[in-house]
């Protein structure tokens, strides 16, 4: 298959980087699999930006759990078990199991993406690693945060009786180990699939908006919601490299 110079209007084979008669750095085509790399890592940004509306409206109304749990006269272990058998708590459970799924569905999407970029460049090998520890350590948190959650009116029990079953203790500690083990896992997740991910992106695509996207991201570790105008940047910087890819000004690296 042939191509056209657009400086001397030489016919090159379409694999060439360089036009042989005029020495002009030709821009490689995209592959299929790097558009659709791309595609998929705008879903993320999608369902990011959608999740991050549902989290500020959340946490803005105000629900949570200091705002279901009532204080009243009598006891804490009381109050607890209470909530926890409470209408409240089944629409608490119903909550975490909709941001879980739709965290995991964006993290897939993120994984799918550095997966079918790494096809073309072994320079997202390392962020499809940590997309795929993201989505593992983020289960790691929740379900055994939920299970501690469940465990709090019998340890509170024990506390007041001034005795905690070994078999409770020992269902605590295998918990909080899991729940320690999966913050790593996302922390690392986070720096290798989205941190990393990103300044590469950007790098790969020659896009200032993924390098922004990177430097949000790592301030959302002390101002959360910035992980919604960082996930805006991504779309952007998504739109501009398949814009940069459908008009030939896209020089894929194999780096």
């Amino acid at each position: 298959m042939l191509r056209k110079c657009p400086t001397c209007g030489s016919e090159v084979d379409a694999s060439a980087s360089l036009c042989p008669v005029c020495g002009l750095e030709m821009s490689m085509p995209a592959s299929d699999g790097q558009v659709s790399g791309i595609l998929f890592i705008r879903r993320f940004a999608i369902i990011s930006i959608i999740s991050g509306i549902i989290g500020i409206v959340t946490t803005v109304s105000g629900y949570g759990v200091s705002s279901i749990i009532p204080v009243s006269g009598g006891s804490v272990s009381t109050s607890v078990s209470g909530f926890i058998n409470s209408p409240e708590f089944a629409y608490f459970l119903l909550l975490i199991a909709a941001i879980t799924v739709v965290a995991m569905i964006s993290y897939y999407m993120l994984y799918r993406g550095f997966d079918l970029l790494s096809g073309s460049s072994r320079r997202f090998a390392s962020p499809r690693t940590g997309s795929l520890l993201l989505m593992v350590g983020f289960a790691m948190v929740i379900l055994p945060a939920v299970a501690i959650i469940l465990m709090v009116p019998n340890l509170l029990s024990g506390i007041s009786a001034s005795s905690i079953s070994g078999s409770l203790l020992t269902k605590l500690l295998l918990a909080s180990s899991v729940l320690l083990l999966g913050v790593v896992l996302l922390l690392i997740g986070i720096i290798m699939g989205i941190i990393m991910g990103m300044h590469r992106l950007a790098s790969a695509f020659n896009t200032g908006m993924f390098d922004a996207a990177m430097i949000l991201y790592l301030i959302s570790f002390i101002f959360t919601p910035i992980i919604l105008i960082a996930a805006v940047l991504v779309l952007a910087g998504c739109n501009e490299a398949l814009r940069k890819i459908k008009n030939g000004s896209f020089q894929p690296s194999a780096r």
